[in-house]
């Protein structure tokens, strides 16, 4: 039986068929930048708008400049019949328009707001299980596709940082692709492109033996020195998708030099809520590292409002530590990463 359990029943019908692939639709378009630029901000900041109290200082400015914005573009003049000479100037004006109204709308959405607020690092991600719903052949073409799709965003947004694990998938696209694989050395070396999670797979660390685990972070780790030096430093045991974290693991970690360590999978328990985001893990022999459970609850997160507002809530209500925390956001399971559409790429 294909299909998850949280999957509609025309879902599960679907991949039970002979032909459960379907294409539904399909656009040829030519986009304007400008107007992109200002759909996606204007939509982020509606959706933020929705999240916040109503008749907070944030919300009345956030209100008012949407307002503005608004009434920027319906208001444009329309040229009064279709000859170039004619229309070129009203063009221009709309042109000026819609930037203007993009330009106060992202003014005041990065505007500092009061000092009760978290502060969220939202960092691009594109987790990939290395073995899950297809043969390992798919796993080797979904790195090369979602790589390049992150080595373009760096190209279009200079301020992009994207955050990969998984020595082994770097190690394939070495063998399948040495141009991409050579892009990414240089992305690294600029520090745009974040080679950590020391380990040579993200594993379950339920079954494999202490020497296992070991055996993970010294392959890992000689790959990354081997590959990008010190350009990419493990401190970090990144596991936001794996099941079961032995009391061995700071121990582990601690030997490794590794000091902090993050995941998402404690928030997956069906019996106990877990009390925290920031903390200390002390193993067994009492090594400890800095621990992170990001409190977005979601490695796959698009980074809408309503995600954004829920990691905040988290936060503040698990964690006595500094109003930090940390976002991983991007397509994943099976790869693709962060996209044009993810919002905090623009803000």
């Amino acid at each position: 039986m294909l299909g998850f359990e949280w999957d509609p029943p025309e879902v599960h019908h679907r991949w039970n068929s002979a032909s459960p692939g379907r294409l539904e639709r399909c656009e040829i378009a030519v986009l304007d930048d400008a107007v992109l630029e200002l759909r996606r901000v204007y939509s982020f900041a509606l959706g933020l708008l929705v999240e916040l109290p109503a008749t907070g200082n944030r919300a009345c400015d956030l209100f008012r400049v949407l307002r503005d914005a608004t009434a920027r573009v319906i208001s444009l003049p329309q040229a009064p019949h279709a000859d170039s000479a004619i229309r070129r100037p009203m063009l221009h004006l709309e042109v000026e328009s819609v930037i203007d109204a993009t330009a106060s709308l992202t003014e005041c959405l990065n505007r500092s707001p009061s000092g009760s607020t978290t502060n969220c690092f939202a960092v691009g991600h594109a987790h990939i299980d290395t073995a899950w719903l297809w043969p390992i052949r798919e796993t080797r073409r979904k790195c090369l596709r979602s790589f390049s799709n992150q080595l373009r965003l760096m190209e279009v947004f200079p301020d992009y940082r994207f955050l990969c694990s998984q020595a082994q998938q770097y190690a394939w696209v070495k063998e399948d692709s040495p141009e991409l694989f050579a892009a990414i050395t240089s992305r690294v070396a600029e520090g745009r492109w974040e080679a950590h999670g020391a380990m040579w797979v993200e594993p379950d660390c339920n079954c494999p033996s202490g020497e296992s685990l070991v055996r993970q972070i010294v392959y890992g780790e000689q790959f990354w020195r081997e590959h990008f030096g010190e350009a990419a430093p493990q401190r970090m045991l990144f596991l936001p998708d794996t099941f079961g974290f032995p009391a061995t693991l700071p121990q582990i970690m601690a030997q490794a030099g590794l000091d902090t360590f993050v995941t998402n999978k404690l928030t997956w328990s069906t019996s106990n809520i877990f009390p925290h985001t920031s903390f200390v893990w002390k193993g067994l022999d009492g090594s400890r590292v800095l621990a992170h459970n990001t409190p977005g609850q979601d490695y796959n997160a698009v980074n809408t409002p309503k995600e954004l507002a829920r990691g905040e809530a988290n936060h503040r209500t698990k964690s006595a530590a500094p109003a930090l925390w940390l976002q991983p956001f991007g397509y994943g399971d099976g790869g693709g990463g962060a996209t044009e559409n993810l919002s905090l790429i623009h803000i």
